[in-house]
C-alpha cells in the first residue's frame, strides 16, 4: 500500500515536491508528528482525528530500506558514533547519511550539511539530544491496522463532510523553489499546508457576520512550476555550454545559492524561458481544477489564484494577456499579489493599466518591510502615490506589544531610529495626506470592483525595518492578519461590487 499527494507529484518526474511513501510495518516517522505505538486505543483514536490523518510524515520506503538492510548488517551502528550513507532511489548519487541514536531514534543528515556533522564529537553531541539543527528525526513506529484507519477515515469523513460551495484558492511560488531538492524546509507544498490549516483555524474564529457566507468552503493547493524547468542547458545548441560549464571553482556554495535563486528571475525574463514557465503554471492550474472538480463532482466551486513574489508577476501576466488567459478553464474572481514585484517590472517596460484583468477583484498585499513588494495603483494613476494604501485589519494583541517594552530607553531608541529615516531627502517629498477622489475609484474600479488594489500590512511596534525585511518576504503564509484578510475575502457574501456600490463603500457618495 502506498500514500501520495492527490493534487502534486503526477505530473512531474524526479520532483522535489514527490513525496511517495509504502505504507508497512516497523516504518520510520517523522518525530514531530508521529503517534507512538504505545498509546492507547482511545489516545490513538483521538489524536488522528485530530491531526485528521495526515500530517504523519513516514520516510519514503527506499532510505527505510537502507536503514534496515545496514542494521542489521552491522549492529555497531547501534553503539559507536558512525554514519549509514544514504543513496537516491536509483541507487546512483549519495544524497546524505543517516546517524543511529538507538534502535528506534535515527536522524537524517542531508548531504551539503555532512561537513558540519561528520565527526565524532559533533555525533557524540547528537546521540546525546544537545546538537540536532537542521536534522530531521524519525522514529519508528508499528503502523495501524487496516481497519482501524479505515474506520477513522470513516468518522473523519462523517465529521467533517464538504460543503457544498468550495472557495478554491491556487497558490503560485515565487523564486528559490529549487532549493527544495537541497533544503527540506524549502517546500512549497508544505508551505500552503500550514497556511491551509491556519485559515481553517481563523474561520472557526469567526464571529457571526452577515456579511460572510458560511455555507462556503476554503481549499487551497500549491502551484508549482520551477521543477518542470531545466536550465542545466537552456539552449538546444550543444555548441553551447552549460550552466555548470561556466561556473568557477570558487565560492561554490554560495554561488549555486545565488543561482537557485537569481536564475529564476533571470529565466522569467528571457522570452523562451517565459512562455515555458507560464505554459507550465497554466497548465498546472487546469490539471488541479479538473482533478478537485472530478473529486467533488456536486460542488460549486470558485475560483482565486494567490501568487507569491515572482509567482505574483507569473499570474498577471497571465490575466493580462488574452492568449494566455483564454488557456484557462475556469474564470477567477479574485487575485491576490503577495510581496509581489509586479509594478516595479511593469513601471521599467513602460507599462500601463488600461485594459481589464481576466479576474473581477486584484489585490496588491505587502508588508511595509518588505523590499520586493511595490504599490501598484500609483501605475493607474500617479496621483494615488499620494493616497495612503488600505491598512489590513491587525489581529495583534497589544498585550505583547505592550510586554515588549520593558523600558523607555528601548522605545526611545527606536523611535530615534525612525525619526533619522525620516530625514531622508528623497522620503520627504512623498507626501501621503491625500484622499482618493471619485475618478480614482471609478479608474481603480475596473481592476477590483471594490475600489482599491493596494493593501498594507503594517509593521508592529518595535519590528525593526532591517530585521524585519528578510523575514517580511517570506513570511506572508503565517502572517495572522494576512490569513484574516484572505478568509474575509473568500468567504464574502459579494464577490463583486457596482461602481456605484464601490464609491459608496470608499464614503465617496
Amino acid at each position: 500500500m502506498t500514500m501520495k499527494p492527490v493534487y502534486w507529484g503526477e505530473t512531474s518526474k524526479n520532483s522535489a515536491f514527490d513525496d511517495i511513501y509504502e505504507i508497512r510495518r516497523g516504518q520510520w516517522l517523522e518525530s514531530v508528528n508521529t503517534i507512538h505505538a504505545e498509546a492507547s486505543k482511545k489516545q490513538l483514536h483521538e489524536k488522528i482525528v485530530s491531526i485528521k490523518g495526515k500530517q504523519e510524515m513516514p520516510m519514503p520506503v527506499y532510505i527505510a530500506e537502507q536503514i534496515e538492510t545496514a542494521l542489521a548488517n552491522d549492529k555497531s551502528y547501534l553503539s559507536e558514533e558512525k554514519l549509514i550513507t544514504i543513496r537516491d532511489q536509483n541507487n546512483e548519487k549519495t544524497i546524505g547519511k543517516i546517524f543511529v541514536q538507538n534502535e528506534n531514534t535515527i536522524f537524517q543528515i542531508p548531504k551539503e550539511q555532512l561537513s558540519i556533522y561528520d565527526n565524532v564529537l559533533t555525533l557524540k553531541l547528537i546521540k546525546q539530544n544537545i546538537f540536532t539543527v537542521g536534522l530531521k528525526k524519525y522514529i519508528k513506529q508499528n503502523p495501524f491496522l487496516g481497519d482501524e484507519l479505515s474506520s477513522l477515515i470513516n468518522l473523519e469523513a462523517s465529521e467533517l463532510p464538504l460543503k457544498k460551495k468550495v472557495h478554491l484558492t491556487f497558490c503560485v511560488h515565487g523564486i528559490g523553489q529549487t532549493l527544495g531538492s537541497k533544503y527540506e524546509y524549502v517546500n512549497f507544498p508544505k508551505t500552503i499546508s500550514t497556511f491551509r490549516e491556519n485559515i481553517k483555524k481563523q474561520v472557526k474564529l469567526l464571529k457571526p457576520d452577515n456579511l460572510i457566507d458560511e455555507e462556503t468552503t476554503i481549499q487551497v493547493l500549491p502551484i508549482t512550476w520551477r521543477n518542470k524547468l531545466d536550465f542545466n542547458h537552456p539552449s538546444k545548441d550543444q555548441n553551447l555550454p552549460s550552466f555548470a560549464e561556466i561556473c568557477p571553482s570558487g565560492a561554490i556554495t554560495i554561488r549555486s545559492l545565488i543561482g537557485d535563486i537569481g536564475l529564476d528571475i533571470l529565466l522569467y525574463e528571457n522570452q523562451y524561458y517565459r512562455e515555458k514557465i507560464i505554459e507550465a503554471v497554466v497548465s498546472e492550474l487546469n490539471w488541479k481544477f479538473s482533478k478537485f472538480k472530478k473529486l467533488h463532482p456536486e460542488s460549486e466551486i470558485t475560483v482565486s489564484l494567490i501568487g507569491h513574489s515572482l509567482g505574483s508577476l507569473i499570474l498577471f501576466d497571465i490575466l493580462n494577456e488574452h492568449k494566455y488567459s483564454q488557456k484557462l478553464d475556469f474564470e477567477v474572481v479574485n487575485f491576490f499579489g503577495v510581496g509581489s514585484p509586479v509594478s516595479i517590472f511593469k513601471l521599467i517596460q513602460k507599462f500601463k493599466f488600461s485594459n481589464h484583468l481576466y479576474c473581477r477583484n486584484y489585490y496588491n498585499v505587502f508588508h511595509e518591510c518588505d523590499v520586493i513588494g511595490y504599490r501598484v495603483e500609483p501605475l493607474i494613476h500617479r496621483s494615488l502615490s499620494k493616497v495612503q494604501p488600505v491598512q489590513l485589519e491587525t489581529l495583534s494583541s497589544p498585550d505583547i506589544i505592550i510586554d515588549k517594552v520593558k523600558n523607555f530607553n528601548v522605545l526611545n531608541e527606536y523611535l530615534s531610529s525612525v525619526e533619522l529615516i525620516r530625514d531622508n531627502t528623497w522620503l520627504k517629498n512623498i507626501s501621503m495626506d491625500k484622499k482618493s477622489e471619485p475618478h480614482h475609484i471609478e479608474e481603480m474600479h475596473k481592476f477590483n470592483s471594490f475600489g482599491r488594489l493596494d493593501y498594507i500590512i503594517k509593521s508592529k511596534l518595535l519590528d525593526i525595518d532591517m530585521i524585519n525585511a528578510l523575514r517580511s518576504h517570506v513570511s506572508y503564509f503565517e502572517e495572522l492578519d494576512f490569513i484574516n484578510f484572505i478568509v474575509k475575502r473568500l468567504l464574502a457574501k459579494n464577490q463583486s461590487l457596482t461602481l456605484k456600490e464601490s464609491l459608496k463603500m470608499n464614503k465617496l457618495t
